[in-house]
């Protein structure tokens, strides 16, 4: 059946949320009765849930350009390519520093799972974390070296006011999914010295369960409730287990399952 025909048998909201480039796709059987009011009861709530995420990343991006622009985070990013002192102050007192700063932000913005400074090879230079409900800062010897990963190679060649912005997936520690599973977005914006090199990049990790969770898996009398990201991979689905499949390498697709 094409989607066409599936259209005059069905009811569609698209809402685009271009700052995540993620689709929120509400599926309503137009046969219930109540249809029309269950319908639009539904378009108000995908309109807050698109507008906080739109606040979310609006809100990352402008912590991530603020922290990229603190004297301590330009002085450890200087010191750990040029090394010696910076205003008196050691490589370890700015990494102290741009933690505390870090720190407070996340004690600040619950929804904020990680804030990093990561260096030009890769590796994380500090990094606070939200573990249990509290702030963490992450011991140099637990720092991992990131540069596999397609959030520093974006970032690394962008120009020093752009912003990264990643697509929705699970978070991953030590290169494998973190247990137990929770989806996140990062904002990401580098750091340049004078001649345009790579110093380093700031980055924070969003969690999005507050958000996701607020969509009703069950989805609502005679419909559901499906989220997809820009590649039509289901985010949010009332089917067990197609939720987030394309992370366990398998194939499941809004295009696909829609033809």
């Amino acid at each position: 059946m094409t989607l066409a025909l599936r259209l005059s048998l069905a009811m569609i909201l698209l809402v685009l949320l271009t700052t995540a480039s993620t689709g929120l796709l509400i599926y309503k059987r137009a046969a219930d009765a109540s249809a029309p009011v269950v319908f639009e009861s539904m378009k108000v709530r995908v309109g807050i849930i698109a507008d906080m995420l739109s606040d979310y990343v609006a809100g990352a991006r402008d912590d991530v350009f603020v922290m990229s622009n603190m004297p301590s985070v330009r002085a450890t990013a200087r010191l750990v390519r040029d090394g010696g002192t910076i205003a008196g102050r050691s490589l370890e007192d700015q990494k102290s520093a741009v933690a505390a700063e870090m720190a407070t932000l996340l004690g600040i913005k619950s929804h904020y799972a990680q804030f990093r400074l990561i260096g030009d090879d890769g590796m994380e230079l500090v990094r606070v974390q939200r573990t249990g409900g509290e702030v963490e800062v992450v011991a140099r010897d637990r720092l991992q070296n990131k540069t596999a990963r397609e959030y520093y190679l974006e970032t690394k060649g962008l120009a020093e006011g752009s912003v990264y912005v990643s697509p929705i997936n699970y978070n991953r520690e030590f290169g494998k999914i973190e247990e137990p599973p929770w989806p996140t977005i990062r904002i990401a914006t580098p750091l340049r010295d004078e001649e345009g090199g790579f110093l380093a990049m700031v980055i924070v990790n969003l969690d999005l369960r507050p958000i996701l969770n607020d969509l009703p898996e069950e989805g609502f009398p005679g419909g559901s409730i499906y989220l997809v990201d820009e590649n039509g991979y289901y985010l949010v689905s009332p089917t067990p287990g197609q939720a987030f499949a394309f992370e366990y390498g398998q194939s499941s697709n809004f295009r696909s399952d829609w033809p």
